[in-house]
């Protein structure tokens, strides 16, 4: 009889085979690896039975990634909250100050989702528990085809003390309309009832701290999201970086002094400038910088080449620092590219599927929020400028000749009126001259 493995987190046996493929230290691309053949093989020919491989569980906090036993998961139907690849694209701007709260807005949060973490009493441990938090999964779909798993699954985000309240009315007012007998409600209402207090890892002392992780979708996830402390973001929680600006001097502040002349000062210098600048607009999460940067990148050939040239060197970074981390598993590598890729205002599974071969216009797409693979708009044809010759008779108002046949009732009114005066002050200046001769 052929063995069967079960795995409690519902994903299927590849994704067994893909974490034993990349904790054993093969190099991962950037998309999600395939299955192992000869793990499918042995999970299918096999003749021995398999116990069943729980999957772990995470909690995400400023602090760093902690693992947690499955001693304090009173509760949990292994229901993820399935966030579409669209709207986590829309959300962009949250996942710098990650919560729960900023991605189940627009989504139903069943009794099914919710995970119920306890904690004992040491003085009373057969009464009411001591701590008793609520969290969700939130299973993030990448919206590509080479991803074979969704993302974020096995972490855990606490949920806020007022929307935990009212779930809890919900499910009472709920069992009340259907009359639920007091001996099958809900333990969501009774003895798995939440504290108000957010989760403190100091106090859960079987919380172990998480050096690397095993597992390709944790990790991928891990440099997606940047946690908060709290379960509802403030603005001034994970503020971005403060970016060094390089401040004018007295004399060129003046409206007249304002403008330096480029052409004045030598070539290596000017390129030497103009490398800084691009230097610091692509690490920048200002849309004020990106514009600057396409200006910059218009002024000639050989600024546009300096750009292109500092934008396939910082996604080369990037790319570096992810390759190395996926590799390694290292929590430290996975937060410093975490910090790196959302510090540039860059979503990090958009940077996976887009900077197989980096160039500037990935980095473009990235910033846009194009989609992997859209190019630019092709450039309209050179339109040709004909010119306006057009000769006017002194005596006459009609055209003699007009090369432009295209023109507008306002355009040519107006020109009419300019020639109209120009004969008049012609005319006033051959009698003015006429009569000082006289």
């Amino acid at each position: 009889m052929n063995a069967v493995i079960a795995i409690a987190s519902g994903a299927p046996a590849e994704a067994l085979a893909d974490e034993m493929e990349v904790s054993n230290g093969a190099p991962p691309d950037l998309v999600a690896p395939g299955a192992d053949p000869v793990a499918g093989q042995a999970a299918v020919g096999a003749h021995e039975v398999v116990e069943p491989i729980e999957a772990p569980s995470y909690l995400y906090t400023p602090d760093g990634i902690f693992f947690v036993p499955h001693w304090y998961i009173e509760r949990d139907k292994n229901m993820p909250v399935l966030i579409k690849a669209s709207m986590w694209k829309e959300m962009q701007q949250h996942h710098g100050k990650f919560t729960a709260v900023n991605f189940l807005c627009t989504t139903t949060v069943r009794a099914e989702n919710i995970v119920a973490m306890t904690l004992i009493n040491p003085e009373n441990p057969h009464g009411r528990y001591k701590r008793c938090h609520w969290f969700v999964r939130i299973a993030v779909h990448g919206g590509s085809k080479m991803f074979k798993e969704t993302f974020g699954a096995n972490f855990l985000w606490q949920l806020p003390y007022g929307t935990c309240t009212k779930i809890v009315q919900e499910i009472k007012a709920y069992e009340a309309t259907n009359n639920v007998p007091h001996a099958q409600s809900s333990a969501l209402v009774g003895i798995l009832r939440p504290t108000s207090q957010d989760i403190v890892a100091k106090e859960w002392r079987d919380l172990q701290p998480v050096s690397a992780l095993d597992g390709y979708y944790d990790k991928l996830f891990a440099m997606s999201v940047k946690p908060i402390r709290r379960t509802v973001a403030l603005p001034k929680d994970n503020p971005r970086p403060i970016l060094d600006r390089i401040t004018r001097p007295t004399a060129f502040q003046t409206p007249r002094r304002s403008r330096l002349d480029f052409s004045k000062f030598p070539d290596d210098l000017c390129m030497h400038i103009f490398g800084i600048a691009s230097t610091r607009w692509l690490n920048s999460h200002e849309s004020s910088d990106w514009s600057a940067l396409l200006a910059l990148r218009a002024v000639s050939r050989s600024t546009k080449a300096i750009v292109e040239e500092g934008a396939e060197r910082v996604l080369n970074e990037m790319l570096l620092g992810v390759k190395n981390a996926l590799v390694s598993g290292n929590v430290a590598e996975i937060t410093k590219v975490r910090d790196r890729i959302l510090d540039t205002g860059l979503t990090t599974l958009s940077f996976v599927l887009d900077t197989n071969n980096p160039k500037f216009v990935n980095l473009a797409r990235l910033r846009t929020n194009r989609k992997p693979g859209t190019m630019p708009p092709p450039k309209p044809p050179p339109s040709l400028k004909r010119q306006n010759t057009i000769c006017y008779n002194i005596d006459s108002d009609d055209y003699i000749q007009d090369r432009l046949t295209d023109k507008s009732v306002q355009r040519i009114q107006f020109e009419k009126d300019n020639a109209f005066i120009r004969r008049q002050m012609k005319r006033r200046r051959i009698l003015t001259d006429r009569n000082k001769v006289q």
